[in-house]
C-alpha cells in the first residue's frame, strides 16, 4: 500500500509527464499547422451603378470618405477611376500589424494621349486611421506604354516597374506590404512570389492596416483605368483568383453498334478533359475516351474538366448520339 506522500509524489509526476505532451503536442501541431491564409475583401464588381454603397462578396461596404461623393463607378466587372475626379472610397477589414498583406487585382489603363508632366497619383493604397502605405501608382507614361510604381508610404513612386505595359490590355497587380521589413513590392502577372518585382527602398515600420482604398485626384497627365478582381489577403495565393474555363466537346454523331471509336474534346485551359458516361446501360467510355457499345439506343457522354491551381472546374459538357 502506498503512503500519502508517495501517491502525492506519483500523481506530481504523472501531472508533469501530462504537462510535457500536452505542451510538445501543442508545440508540434503548430509548427505543421501554421494558420490559415485570410482572405479579408474580395470583389468581382459584379453590379453596374455608383461603387459607394456596395458590399463586396467578403470585406466591408465600399464607403466614400474623401472627394466628391458617388463618382467612382461599376462598369461590367471594372471600378473606373478617373484623375478628373475626385472621390476616394475604402473597404473595411480586420486591422492587421504583422506578416504580410497583399493586395491582387486587374488593372487596364486608358492611353492619355499627353505623356508630359510628372504629377502622377496613386491609385490604390492600405491605409488605417493614421497612415497610408504601399501606394501605387501610373509612375510613367509614354506613346509606347505605361509603368507602374511603389512606395511604402511616400506619395512619390521609389520603384517603377522597367518595362512599358500596353495601354487597354490587362494585367494582374499584386502588391505586398511587408510589416517586418517596412517595404513595399508590386508584381505585373505573376505567377509566384518568386517571379521578378520591384520593392521600396524607404522602410517604414509600425504600419499597421484596416482598409484598401480606392483612390482619384487630379494628375497630370489625368489616368483613367479600371480595376477588377479585387483581392486583399494575408497570402500570395489568396490575391490570385483561378481563371475560368470552357470545354469544346463536338457531338461525334450516330455510331455503328461494334465499334469501339475513341471521342476528343479540348479546354481553353490547355489541361486534359475527362470523359464519362450518364448511359452505362447503352454505352461505357474510358476517362480517355475509348467508346465500348452494350446495345443500341441513345448514348450520353458528359466532358469534365477539374481545374487546378490557376483554373476553376469547367461547366460539364455533354454530348448525346445514337447507336
Amino acid at each position: 500500500m502506498h503512503s500519502t506522500s508517495t501517491k502525492s509524489a506519483i500523481t506530481s509526476t504523472t501531472l508533469r509527464r501530462a504537462y510535457f505532451w500536452l505542451l510538445l503536442g501543442l508545440l508540434v501541431f503548430g509548427a505543421w499547422h501554421p494558420a490559415q491564409a485570410t482572405i479579408l475583401v474580395s470583389d468581382d464588381f459584379p453590379t453596374n451603378g455608383t461603387l459607394a454603397g456596395l458590399t463586396p462578396a467578403v470585406g466591408g461596404i465600399w464607403t466614400s470618405f474623401s472627394g466628391t461623393a458617388n463618382e467612382i463607378t461599376v462598369v461590367n466587372g471594372y471600378a473606373v477611376l478617373s484623375d478628373a475626379n475626385s472621390e476616394d472610397v475604402e473597404s473595411g477589414f480586420t486591422p492587421i500589424d504583422s506578416d504580410s498583406l497583399f493586395v491582387g487585382f486587374d488593372l487596364i489603363v486608358s492611353d492619355p494621349g499627353a505623356y508630359t508632366g510628372t504629377d502622377f497619383e496613386y491609385f490604390i493604397h492600405f491605409s488605417d486611421s493614421s497612415k497610408l502605405s504601399a501606394r501605387t501608382d501610373i509612375a510613367a507614361f509614354s506613346a509606347s506604354g505605361f509603368r507602374p510604381g511603389i512606395a511604402t508610404a511616400s506619395p512619390t513612386a521609389e520603384a517603377i516597374w522597367p518595362v512599358d505595359l500596353a495601354y487597354e490590355s490587362p494585367y494582374r497587380i499584386v502588391i505586398r506590404l511587408n510589416f517586418s521589413t517596412g517595404l513595399a513590392s508590386l508584381w505585373v502577372d505573376p505567377t509566384s512570389p518568386s517571379d521578378s518585382s520591384i520593392t521600396s527602398t524607404t522602410a517604414v515600420l509600425d504600419l499597421a492596416s484596416d482598409a484598401v482604398v480606392l483612390r482619384q485626384t487630379g494628375a497630370t497627365p489625368d489616368q483613367s483605368l479600371r480595376i477588377g478582381r479585387l483581392r486583399v489577403a494575408t497570402t500570395f495565393d489568396e490575391v490570385m483568383p483561378k481563371s475560368d474555363q470552357t470545354i469544346t466537346f463536338t457531338n461525334p454523331g450516330t455510331q455503328n453498334f461494334g465499334t469501339t471509336p475513341t471521342l476528343t474534346a479540348s479546354s481553353t485551359s490547355g489541361l486534359t478533359v475527362t470523359f464519362t458516361s450518364s448511359t452505362t446501360d447503352v454505352c461505357t467510355i474510358t476517362s480517355g475516351g475509348a467508346l465500348t457499345f452494350v446495345t443500341t439506343g441513345t448514348c450520353t457522354i458528359d466532358a469534365d474538366q477539374a481545374g487546378n491551381d490557376a483554373f476553376e472546374q469547367a461547366p460539364t459538357v455533354s454530348q448525346s448520339f445514337t447507336v
